[in-house]
């Protein structure tokens, strides 16, 4: 992965608190990302702490909470016969230093001090940048929550709360299951839908999602990437954020666990004949077995035991 790292301008009034990179995208485009220095992260992870985590959150949202995350997602749409899965574009990006004024005064009114909510928009946002042509552009007069800060997911679950409330509104009146896990919007049905029936629940969402009022056409800053779009249909493998989703379980695709089984069958090879392998192969072989085991414990069983042999061999040496 080629990574460039980049400085803003000077002038910009956030310019020694973050580091910014861009990452390939697999468009050709660059993914900016925002790195917070260490004392910036320990004031956003205050913030969340002992602010941020008093806004409610939809049950529908799956992403960056306690407890639950894409397998307990992936589980809701076990036995659909119709999935539909949507993204949001530049998901964190589109979020903007209105939206969580906005957020904050509909959860807290007039007891906000006008000067404590702009300390919180200074502490989460940053000026946004573009990659155009090869470098790296400010947008003016335009603060973003960057992808990166601590306190960017939490936002965008608390900036996002009323518009899954809409979707899992109409999502339940027409006997759909909806979940987000992030950018990722999934839509499921328990019967065959139709192609126009499907189009019809893609146009409703769409709505929602861009439009806070379809009368005036106040848009939210929000946009589904229709190139994204995925359908899965009746008789076809079903994936939710990257799970195989069938009629009775969740798993980690096979074409995954082969690459693993065969980065297990090299390393066990290698240890038994007495090879170095360095403990950074180890450990991210480690986490992609205790990733197939967490996902699907049957699945699991193999590769757990597998790896308990690789480090019997290492701990030998």
């Amino acid at each position: 992965m080629c990574v460039e790292r980049h400085s803003p301008k000077r002038g910009d009034k956030m310019n020694n608190q973050y580091t910014i990179i861009t990452i390939p995208k697999r468009n050709g485009c660059r993914r900016v990302i925002y790195i917070p220095n260490e004392a910036l992260k320990r004031e956003q992870k205050a913030v969340v702490n002992f602010f941020l985590k008093h806004f409610k959150v939809s049950p529908v949202c799956y992403s960056y909470r306690k407890c639950i995350g894409v397998k307990e997602m992936a589980y809701r749409h076990v036995g659909a016969k119709t999935v539909i899965c949507l993204d949001i574009q530049d998901f964190f990006h589109s979020i903007t230093d209105e939206h969580i004024r906005d957020a904050m005064y509909q959860r807290f009114g007039s007891k906000l001090n006008p000067q404590f909510v702009e300390y919180i928009i200074s502490v989460v946002c940053h000026t946004k940048y573009e990659y155009v042509n090869g470098t790296l552009q400010a947008v003016k007069n335009l603060l973003i929550t960057p992808q990166g800060a601590v306190t960017s997911p939490v936002i965008s679950n608390i900036v996002f709360y009323h518009i899954d409330n809409k979707i899992q509104t109409f999502a339940k009146y027409h006997g759909l299951t909806y979940t987000r896990y992030a950018d990722d919007i999934i839509i499921s049905s328990r019967r065959t839908l139709s192609d126009s029936e499907i189009e019809n629940i893609i146009s409703v969402i769409k709505n929602m999602v861009e439009y806070s009022d379809r009368k005036s056409k106040r848009q939210t800053g929000f946009r589904i990437n229709r190139e994204k779009t995925k359908i899965y249909k009746y008789g076809h493998r079903k994936l939710v954020c990257g799970l195989v989703v069938n009629d009775k379980t969740v798993s980690v695709p096979k074409k995954y666990r082969r690459q693993v089984r065969a980065e297990i069958h090299t390393v066990l090879e290698a240890v038994k004949n007495g090879k170095h392998i360095d403990s950074e192969t180890i450990d991210k072989l480690r986490g992609k077995v205790q990733w197939i085991n967490h996902i699907n414990s049957v699945h699991g069983k193999w590769f757990v035991e597998k790896m308990k042999e690789i480090e019997k061999h290492l701990f030998s040496q």
